[in-house]
């Protein structure tokens, strides 16, 4: 290399990173999230309004010219703190390569890339082109970070990707207790949902190279975990407020979760749900396998069955837990399929010892509350599970999926029931008004004929009634603790008062997210109160 090259190199670096160079000493608090058990490091400093590029930058020289270039010229890629850049970050460029290779600058967790010293703002850079030596540094800015700040890169383009195949990428954890953080843990991404993959904010879900237990939660460490983007949630809390509910009513297994900021390849995604992956697990959902004389399985009801899938009187399923290792795994799903067939025959008979045999009614009771009480939309649609042990009964379980719920559905005024879905009166999930409904559970219809079981559905009520009431309010407080993310949220995703899907109209006529967290904890209110008044003690 010419002296007078590296003497040029060292000056310009020099001189970027100085104009660059800004200062990164939060202080830091802890939250506590009503919702979850574990604890978070807040940062709490507010960035400038606006994060401009240092003003000392460096203007681009003319493209690279055999005839008037020198023989070689150095280009170097350096980046400021809060970030890094991927590629080959020394390339040399010569009559026989004109261009550089891609580069891309990554912001760690908690930054946000602002653009490049030259004046470019696409993260992703190639085919740079200079007459001189020159040096081009990323520049990052400090974001605001109330919640851990989960970050995924990968080489693949996200808007490319589907929900069929992984991507190799690594997953960063920061703002988060110190024992919690993660530095680049290689996991496979790809993308997750039905309907809600044709939204914007998609959700994701992750492969990790080895089991761990992110931010500390669940009973046990895990490879697949769940990013949920609740994208038609303006409220962003209605699973959150069904997985307190199903805390309280003690369902066997519930999957925990906590709030974060997402940030995907160095670009603020908004707030998501950090989810357990619902799976046969010794600390979820344990399965001991079984045969085809004593058959043991977890399932899921839902229209989208795939693998393994059978029908129980017209009905979709799919079998999710692991199958024994036989020369014919359809035999087994069969096998499956005549005992489940068996349970919800005898359900519809109303034989009460018969049913006792079969299914744990206690699960059967404590999952209806939930989807009634939450007024769940695809309570037979989608997304619901039951399972079994040899020789054990049929366990309702877990529920999950509850962005189309409490009030955030229109009324349909040709159903039966006008009020089926938007208003807090009225019965859905055990409507038997409505039965006929694709959407209705065909297991809550049979139950709901049996006067029995509206005896232990008032029992369980009057236990679980007094912890329920206090829902409205801890949605209030959470709403409040997460008032500046949640924003944020909606500053990136402008759709207030876009319709997605089948929302209620009055959904969109809010302005923001604490209104939408108001409108959904009175709508609580009004539900406990209704439902107290059909199955309390008074």
């Amino acid at each position: 290399m010419k002296r007078t090259h590296i003497i040029s190199l060292i000056l310009a670096a020099v001189t970027l990173l100085s104009a660059c160079h800004r200062s990164t000493s939060p202080e830091d608090s802890t939250l506590s999230d009503p919702f979850a058990s574990h604890t978070t490091e807040a940062q709490t400093d507010t960035p400038p309004e606006s994060d401009p590029i240092p003003s000392e930058t460096t203007l681009s020289p003319a493209p690279y010219d055999p005839e008037t270039s020198a023989p070689t010229v150095f280009v170097t890629y350096l980046s400021d703190e809060g970030g890094t850049v991927r590629g080959n970050l020394a390339q040399t460029l010569t009559d026989n390569r004109l261009t550089c290779t891609k580069v891309m600058a990554i912001a760690d967790p908690g930054y946000r890339f602002i653009g490049w010293s030259d004046g470019s703002t696409d993260p992703v850079r190639s085919g740079d082109s200079f007459a001189v030596d020159t040096v081009i540094t990323a520049c990052f800015a400090q974001d605001i970070l109330n919640l851990p700040a989960v970050s995924l890169t990968m080489e693949a383009d996200p808007d490319r990707m589907d929900t069929d195949y992984y991507v190799d990428g690594c997953i960063s954890i920061a703002g988060c207790d110190e024992e919690y953080e993660l530095d680049h843990l290689a996991t496979e991404i790809r993308g997750r949902g039905h309907g809600s993959w044709t939204y914007e904010k998609k959700g994701w879900k992750l492969k990790l190279s080895e089991s761990q237990s992110l931010l500390g939660l669940g009973d046990g460490r895990s490879r697949e975990w769940v990013l949920l983007a609740n994208h038609i949630d303006r409220s962003l809390l209605r699973n959150a407020a069904a997985t307190w509910i199903q805390q309280r009513l003690e369902l066997p297994w519930v999957a925990d979760y906590a709030f974060v900021d997402l940030y995907l390849n160095g670009e603020y995604m908004g707030v998501y749900q950090l989810y357990e992956q619902i799976e046969e697990d010794e600390h979820k959902i344990p399965i001991t396998p079984g045969t085809v004389e004593d058959v043991s399985y977890f399932v899921e009801l839902t229209v989208h069955a795939d693998t393994y899938r059978f029908t129980v009187h017209s009905t979709p399923y799919e079998v999710c837990s692991n199958l024994p290792d036989t020369e014919n795994p359809r035999a087994y799903v069969e096998a499956i399929d005549a005992h489940l067939t068996a349970c919800l025959v005898a359900v519809k008979s109303g034989d009460y010892d018969a049913i006792t045999r079969l299914i744990d009614l206690d699960s059967a009771v404590n999952a209806y509350i939930v989807e009634e009480l939450t007024k769940n939309r695809d309570t037979g649609w989608d997304s619901f599970y039951l399972y079994r042990n040899p020789g054990g009964k049929l366990v309702f379980g877990p529920v999950w999926d509850f962005d189309m719920s409490s009030g955030n559905v229109k009324a349909d005024d040709s159903s039966v029931c006008r009020h089926t879905f938007q208003y807090p009166d009225g019965l859905y999930a055990g409507n038997l008004a409505a039965a006929g409904d694709r959407q209705q559970n065909p297991w809550f219809m049979a139950l709901a004929k049996q006067d029995w079981f509206w005896e232990l559905v008032e029992t369980r009520w009057q236990e679980v009634y007094p912890s329920l009431t206090g829902l409205p309010d801890l949605l209030r407080r959470t709403g409040d603790l997460y008032e500046d993310a949640f924003e944020r949220n909606f500053e990136r995703w402008d759709i207030l008062h876009e319709r997605l899907s089948t929302e209620a109209p009055v959904i969109l006529t809010m302005d923001s997210c604490s209104e939408q967290i108001s409108y959904l904890a009175d709508w609580y209110r009004q539900r406990i109160s209704w439902l107290n008044g059909q199955w309390g003690a008074e």
